[in-house]
């Protein structure tokens, strides 16, 4: 119920930086979005805004700043412990130089449109069967087929939700995968 998804798709890409650097992390996404974003849950947010922070401020884990403790505040408990951050980020917007990235470093962050039939999406390669537009959300890809002509990404809306919380969406579909983010870590 809350526009907060930026946070939990750029977290993963984050924390996926972090694990090909051999370090397994649990960032807070609730530190991004409300302390260091200062955002509240009637707003979205700019891929380009996210990653700013990103590089300009440091995360703390999610034990010691859980999302749903004291839901949609900061926390005091969020700032001083365990930070992390981006060293840069890179700004993509060509399909080849997309699948090279996720080839060589890791996962992107980007966005897509949400129509009324990807919430009952459980499987497959995603086209869309709805006129009726929800909004924008963003999303981590980390992966491709060339094959079948799909990115493979990690959404924010749970285990129970898709192929395990992932989804395989077709090229170009919905808006997806225009532009894309990625980052690196030190």
């Amino acid at each position: 119920t809350c526009g907060a998804c930026v946070s939990f798709a750029a977290i993963a890409v984050l924390e996926t930086q972090y694990k090909l650097k051999g370090q397994t992390l649990d960032l807070s996404e609730k530190d991004l979005f409300f302390c260091k974003g200062q955002r509240d849950c009637t707003i979205g947010w700019y891929l380009y805004d996210v990653s700013i922070t990103l590089k300009n401020h440091e995360i703390s884990e999610e034990k010691y700043c859980p999302y749903f403790e004291n839901p949609f505040t900061c926390s005091e408990s969020c700032h001083p412990y365990s930070l992390y951050n981006i060293e840069d980020f890179y700004y993509i917007n060509n399909f080849n130089e997309m699948k090279t990235w996720l080839h060589k470093n890791g996962t992107l962050l980007t966005r897509m449109n949400v129509y009324r039939d990807l919430f009952q999406y459980n499987g497959g390669i995603y086209e869309k069967n709805s006129d009726v537009f929800i909004g924008g959300h963003a999303v981590a890809v980390i992966g491709y087929n060339d094959d079948e002509g799909y990115w493979i990404c990690k959404n924010s809306w749970g285990r129970r939700w898709g192929e395990n919380g992932f989804f395989r969406i077709k090229y170009g579909e919905s808006g997806i995968m225009p532009y894309a983010y990625g980052y690196k870590v030190s």
